[in-house]
């Protein structure tokens, strides 16, 4: 429930956040860089990615779009079991058949930590381009 700004009555709501950092939230938190309370809010489930997953990840073409991702996303988080890290061994078969066939993506032409969102579009737009 939720009582908007200048409202008088709470409202329902049925919302799910999806937070993802490169920092440690309770160092953060530790150093005043961060709220406590939202900390403890948003610290339910944690998802650990190794890096060749993740890179696995982005470069994946999704045919079958965000439905696709959010499949794989949950089969990935029930294989990993307790820890919850998620490793590149618990790529599905299929998954890594189809990346075989060719439906990934030819990579990123910059680095995607320190690139200007202009010099993103331009590569994006670029690749497209040359994939057309």
């Amino acid at each position: 429930m939720v009582t908007p700004v200048g409202g008088n009555k709470a409202k329902k709501c049925n919302v799910r956040i999806v937070c993802a950092t490169n920092r440690s939230l309770e160092e953060e938190v530790a150093a005043g860089n961060f709220r406590a309370d939202l900390f403890y809010r948003i610290n339910v489930l944690r998802i650990a990615l190794k890096r060749e997953t993740l890179d696995f990840l982005r470069q994946y073409r999704w045919p079958g779009n965000s439905r696709e991702l959010q499949n794989k996303i949950e089969r990935l988080v029930i294989m990993s079991g307790d820890d919850l890290e998620i490793g590149a061994e618990l790529i599905d078969e299929r998954t890594l058949q189809e990346r075989a066939a060719g439906l990934v993506a030819t990579g990123a032409d910059f680095d995607t930590n320190t690139a200007t969102l202009p010099e993103a579009l331009a590569a994006v737009e670029k690749r497209m381009l040359s994939e057309a």
